[in-house]
């Protein structure tokens, strides 16, 4: 296939996934826009200009998005490689350590947000690229945000991670000058400078990453609508494609939607109701006969004035041709009505109201807790979801490392307490990256502080009341440690594990233990017999006692 053939075929693939999922983009273009406060339509914005009444809109996207992401960033999320083979096993914990240096970046975060939002809205979308540091050329792994409205897929994609997709096409901007240092002289995209400075003419190309059939690896091209600037056939030696995705939901139509598709009839209605109230409240409602007044165009005009000096005819009020209506009953009426949709539109999303933080309760935290957990059980499938785009992430990170991260370099990671570890890899045959079969386990978790800290409390007041024998004492620390989030707590834990390994591999220590269950068994044993001694003794006694009591006839001798 030449040039002019390639460039054909990128070009009608591209206008077939903008066709087919048009209707899908528009939905979630339109999510986004609500989550932002643009509700309204120009019309009903217009109309209330002209009554000089305020735009009104309760924002209850931004309500369920910000809950979700404060959720995900105050959630523990604990991210393993695990290898399937013995040899495999050993490396694991290695790739486990880079992968989180990874995630630790201070841009990883800010688009790993950018991303969860995107999916709540529909589908989200990150490149997950490796390139060389300019200072000393180790190897680096970025994750990068797509914007939706930058990306085309595959139309006929079946899968929510995106794996049977053919193609992906992202938009990209430049300026003029840039793309000629980079491709050279030739006839660009030049895209309108609204907004922009004028002497700054930006280019319009395309970033096309398509699947090779021959080869089952993606070739990478750049080009605009005039044609092919460059081609990378299999640039990098993957199975899965640079450009990561993950639907949340797809219907029937195989087109993709969030968790807003069910939320925005009522998010409609709220507004329609707040501002139609907000209208009622400021105005009221006339009856009058026709014979009241003279002029009724002037009339309507002036009544409704703060500061109005209306003429009627003689009597027409004190024989009440006049009558002035409030909307009291129809402002109760949308109120109420409202409160339902706000309910509703909570329960579609997944939340109900201890979830979202709105409710003053005297309940006990533990009930709190229950309560709002299971207001979150609706949201799981959102997690899962985000999860999984993680784990898809991190596939790719890890076929990157495993293939090409094949010299020295440091790495750091912070622990729990804040410590700084730094680790090298390929200074030796236990720390060198080979290729082996592994997966990416992902598990996020809620800190559920409340609950932890009563159970915390609860665990000292037992200590403290000699509750718990000292001999449990060893036992119980674990539980008790587990329950708090203090960085002093996470120290001890350490080392115990660290005193634990020790006395495992520690030939004396394992004899003292052994020793010591011996002893504890003796004294189990003498501790029976003396039971048993005690036991006999005293049924002697009884015996004896009872013999004392019986008294022979007179006589008997």
């Amino acid at each position: 296939m030449n040039a002019n053939e390639t460039h054909d075929k990128l070009l009608q693939s591209l206008k077939e996934s903008l066709n087919l999922l048009q209707e899908s983009y528009d939905e979630f273009l339109e999510a986004k826009e609500y989550y932002e406060g643009n509700q309204l339509p120009d019309y009903i914005k217009s109309i209330l200009a002209s009554r000089g009444q305020p735009i009104l809109f309760e924002n209850m996207y931004a309500l369920i998005g910000e809950k979700l992401l404060g959720y995900k960033l105050n959630a523990s999320t604990e991210m393993n490689a695990v290898g399937f083979q013995k040899k495999d096993r050993e490396k694991a914990q290695i790739l486990t350590n880079i992968l989180k240096s990874i995630t630790q970046t201070k841009d990883y975060q800010i688009n790993k947000q950018k991303c969860d939002l995107d999916l709540m809205c529909g589908i989200c979308a990150a490149e997950v690229w490796l390139s060389e540091s300019e200072i000393d050329n180790d190897l680096k792994i970025t994750i990068k945000h797509i914007p939706i409205n930058a990306l085309y897929i595959d139309p006929y994609s079946q899968k929510e991670d995106g794996s049977d997709c053919k193609y992906y096409h992202k938009v990209l901007y430049n300026d003029k000058d840039d793309m000629i240092e980079l491709y050279g002289k030739r006839e660009y995209d030049i895209i309108n400078n609204v907004g922009m400075n004028a002497y700054r003419e930006r280019v319009r190309y395309f970033e096309s990453f398509v699947l090779n059939p021959k080869t089952r690896k993606y070739d990478r091209f750049i080009w605009d609508k005039t044609g092919i600037m460059q081609t990378d056939t299999s640039i990098f030696d993957l199975r899965h494609c640079p450009i990561v995705i993950r639907k949340l939901y797809v219907d029937s139509a195989n087109a993709f939607y969030g968790i807003f598709r069910n939320v925005k009839p009522h998010q409609d209605y709220v507004n329609f109701a707040e501002n139609r109230m907000a209208n009622m409240l400021g105005s009221q409602k006339i009856l009058y006969e026709m014979s009241a007044v003279d002029n009724a165009e002037e009339f309507s005009k002036h009544v409704s004035l703060d500061n109005a000096v209306v003429g009627v005819r003689d009597g027409a009020l004190s024989s009440s041709k006049i009558q002035f209506q409030n909307h009291s009953n129809d402002v109760a009426s949308l109120s109420s009505k409202s409160n339902e949709h706000r309910q509703i539109a909570r329960m579609q999303a997944g939340f109900n109201d201890e979830a979202l933080g709105q409710v003053t309760s005297r309940a006990s935290g533990v009930v709190v807790q229950q309560r709002t957990n299971a207001g979150l059980m609706g949201i799981q499938r959102f997690l899962t979801a985000s999860d999984l785009f993680d784990k898809s992430v991190f596939s790719v990170c890890l076929e990157y490392i495993t293939k090409y991260f094949d010299k020295a370099q440091v790495f750091r990671i912070v622990e729990e307490d804040t410590f700084e570890n730094y680790f090298e890899i390929n200074t030796n045959d236990a720390n060198k990256i080979e290729i082996g079969s592994y997966d990416i386990v992902i598990e996020t978790k809620a800190k559920n502080n409340s609950t932890r800290e009563e159970r915390f409390s609860q665990w000292v007041e037992l200590i403290k009341s000699g509750f718990v024998p000292q001999e449990a004492m060893n036992d119980i620390l674990p539980l008790v440690l587990d329950d708090s989030d203090s960085s002093v707590s996470a120290k001890v834990r350490k080392v115990l594990a660290q005193k634990a390994e020790e006395a495992q591999n520690n030939p004396m220590a394992k004899q003292m233990q052994q020793l010591q269950m011996q002893m504890q068994q003796l004294q189990l044993q003498v501790l029976n017999a003396t039971a048993k001694e005690k036991e006999a003794k005293a049924m002697k006694y009884e015996a004896q006692a009872k013999a004392d009591d019986i008294k022979l006839p007179k006589g008997d001798k």
